[in-house]
């Protein structure tokens, strides 16, 4: 599939304008290189450290003369004048680190478009679906140290590595070595049924035998669930699949097999990036489309080998 850069683009910019917004309260200098420190932006590089000069760069100095005639005119006019060159400066150094906070945003733009052309040309994406009519349809699973890892329809076969590159068979050994470290035992589906990741979490929760399972999605976001909850009220949700390591992904399986021996659960640790929603975003939902392009509803959900 050939990258449309222009919708990237578009897209693109429409999320750095969102965090713009976000992180600066809506001052409408921002992204514009406005000439004003304050909110109004009012003026091209106008002197003045109060709300008088709208003017260019010479108006102030002109105003404040003319109003100091009479009453030691010279003294506040050169104060006046001082005020205003300060300000200027301020105003200067302000707008320079809003044009470096800019550029910073805007060169995720050349990052995204990278990483979309890779996932394009990598032979790890493969155009048609998969034909998954021979595979045995999952069972209800009876042994109560059992934790079901319900995967993505796109897991292994579409989508080979998590939307930052990270191998899914390593994603998915990280995660049957932690739930095997408990003593608890593993078994892994495929869900072709829905690429919500909570609902496949939720689904194959319902088919363990201990009622606890994982769902995990082809691009790496996690969920661990138990079969009497509501598909969005799960037990733990990681949902910044950019964020995730294989480490992440051991904790994620102890933390499973823990609820099923009723102990008390580690926080799994995680770090916090602002920037990978802009990052990430069109990567992420071309991830998803091709999962969900792998969908055959009529199949259920499989058992899948790792």
């Amino acid at each position: 599939m050939e990258v449309n850069e222009a919708l990237v683009r578009q897209i693109t910019e429409a999320v750095v304008r969102e965090l713009q917004m976000k992180d600066y309260g809506g001052k409408s200098g921002i992204g514009v290189a406005s000439r004003t420190a304050g909110d109004s932006g009012a003026g091209e590089k106008s002197g003045t450290a109060g709300g008088s000069g709208t003017g260019t760069k010479s108006g102030t100095a002109g105003s404040s003369i003319a109003a100091a005639g009479s009453d030691n005119g010279r003294g506040k006019n050169v104060g006046s004048v001082n005020a205003g060159s300060a300000n200027d400066r301020n105003v200067n150094g302000s707008n320079k680190n809003v044009r470096n906070e800019n550029s910073q945003i805007r060169n995720y733009w050349g990052e995204i478009i990278t990483g979309v052309r890779a996932e394009e040309e990598s032979d790890t994406v493969q155009p048609e679906k998969v034909d998954y009519s021979g595979y045995p349809q999952a069972k209800q699973g009876t042994d109560p140290k059992e934790v079901v890892i319900g995967v993505g329809a796109a897991f292994g076969t579409v989508i080979k590595n998590t939307i930052t590159g990270i191998p899914l068979d390593k994603v998915i050994k990280a995660i049957i070595a932690g739930i095997e470290e408990e003593g608890m035992t593993a078994r892994v589906v495929k869900n072709l049924k829905t690429s919500d990741v909570c609902f496949i979490g939720l689904e194959a929760a319902k088919l363990s035998g201990s009622g606890f399972g994982i769902g995990l999605q082809s691009k790496g976001t996690a969920v661990i669930h138990h079969k009497a909850l509501y598909p969005l009220s799960n037990l733990e949700l990681f949902p910044q699949a950019p964020q995730m390591t294989l480490e992440t992904y051991f904790a994620i399986g102890k933390n499973a097999a823990r609820y099923v021996k009723g102990e008390k659960v580690v926080p799994v640790p995680g770090t916090n990036d602002p920037m990978v929603r802009a990052k990430y975003q069109v990567k992420a939902a071309l991830m998803h489309i091709r999962e969900t392009d792998q969908l055959c509803p009529e199949l259920n959900i499989i058992e899948w080998t790792v």
